[in-house]
């Protein structure tokens, strides 16, 4: 499932875009940048493919925006084993975890921020999601755990309940640095047609580790 929002800075604003995975709640997608453009959306699902790996058979789905629908995302949504589906024209139920994560977004972290410029933005949402939501944030849907350890529970075939609440704290917050000009990089989809790595994928597996 796929959106994007829009957060105030003094510069102006900061337009996320964000690719959620349904079954455990995870931000396995999100790209940032000053301007609402197509890039913006398909540089998201680029670091899900890159995440995820190539798909052998996935729903996405997103809103009716123009975005979605330009040639660039959809060129890459051409892969075998996707299929595109989009809301319902007037109905916002059909994208409802989606604004529930930006929700979550705003209300935890950025509602009572100020911040100077979009890097100071850029750097504060990366640090929620990677660092807070995906490892540490609970959910009941899930069992009261994190987004990560659900997905590590079902590897294993154990069965996520709400006895393991305790779990999702357990799991922690990571201690890995996170390099800075990640926070300024934007994918391309020439990485994706090459197949050469993301920047900073050799030097930093575990920001991209599935």
């Amino acid at each position: 499932m796929a959106d994007f929002t829009y957060i105030w800075t003094a510069e102006g604003w900061l337009h996320v875009a964000v690719v959620l995975d349904l079954f455990s709640r995870r931000v396995v997608g999100w790209s940032m940048s000053a301007s609402m453009t197509a890039q913006l959306v398909t540089d998201a699902l680029v670091m899900e493919i890159w995440r995820r790996g190539s798909p052998r058979s996935v729903l996405h789905h997103s809103d009716r925006g123009s975005q979605y629908s330009a040639d660039p995302f959809q060129r890459l949504m051409a892969d075998p084993g996707v299929t595109w589906s989009m809301s319902r024209s007037g109905n916002v139920w059909d994208n409802a975890a989606m604004e529930s994560f930006f929700s979550s977004l705003k209300i935890e972290r950025v509602r009572d921020r100020v911040y100077r410029n979009r890097d100071q933005a850029r750097a504060d949402v990366f640090d929620y999601i990677e660092r807070f939501y995906n490892p540490g944030r609970r959910h009941s849907t899930i069992g009261y755990l994190s987004p990560m350890e659900f997905e590590r529970l079902a590897g294993s075939s154990q069965t996520p309940c709400p006895s393991n609440r305790q779990q999702a704290i357990s799991s922690g917050y990571t201690s890995q640095p996170w390099p800075a000009a990640l926070l300024k990089s934007s994918w391309t989809t020439r990485s994706l047609k090459s197949r050469s790595p993301p920047p900073f994928w050799s030097s930093h597996p575990h920001v991209f580790s599935p």
